[in-house]
């Protein structure tokens, strides 16, 4: 066991469950997916324009809003000491 990984650090802590915290990293992956799609790695593919279905966009953008908004609502519940399945952030 990692004592920096279960040690709340000073100030503000948010206790998260393992499912919200899975959302979370579910979340980062898709941006970082998203942003390996969209970035250029060469002239030729700056030049081209990226074609996207905005349904497509737009789809991703309220999926990602929809768990925010599930997590920032699991952040603002209480805390209950003892719950089992918690992560300190």
């Amino acid at each position: 066991m990692n004592d920096l990984d279960e040690t709340p650090q000073q100030g503000l802590n948010y206790t998260l469950s393992e499912e919200t915290h899975h959302k979370l990293e579910y979340i980062r992956d898709q941006l970082y997916m998203m942003a390996a799609m969209v970035l250029v790695i060469t002239q030729e593919e700056e030049d081209h324009p990226l074609e996207m279905q905005r349904g497509s966009l737009g789809s991703c953008f309220m999926n990602f809003g929809t768990l925010v908004d599930e997590v920032l609502d699991a952040v603002t519940r209480p805390y209950v000491q003892g719950r089992q399945g918690t992560r300190t952030h």
